[in-house]
């Protein structure tokens, strides 16, 4: 089983979106967050994927990369050249 369980907190306000929103937290957990920044093309695709703010652990970031981009996948109609800030939480 993984143990690194993610959430993405609350959408952000402003022209920055949020990719998802869904927030569990289990008592006892440690908790670092790290903010990925996504960049659609004109065609509403990913262009780029970074992280814009690290968790200070290589490991987690390399984590939260992979799972805000497989979240961005599944949005229906992103928007044509936007940026999106997803803040992502790993526990473990």
């Amino acid at each position: 089983m993984d143990r690194h369980l993610a959430s993405v907190v609350s959408p952000t306000l402003g022209p920055t979106q949020n990719v998802a929103t869904n927030t569990l937290r289990p008592s006892g957990c440690a908790v670092r967050t790290a903010n990925v920044s996504i960049t659609t093309d004109n065609n509403g695709k990913m262009s780029s994927a970074t992280i814009s703010k690290t968790s200070g652990d290589p490991a987690f970031d390399k984590k939260a990369l992979s799972l805000a981009k497989s979240k961005f996948q599944k949005l229906p109609n992103p928007r044509k050249n936007d940026k999106y800030l997803q803040p992502v939480d790993l526990m473990n």
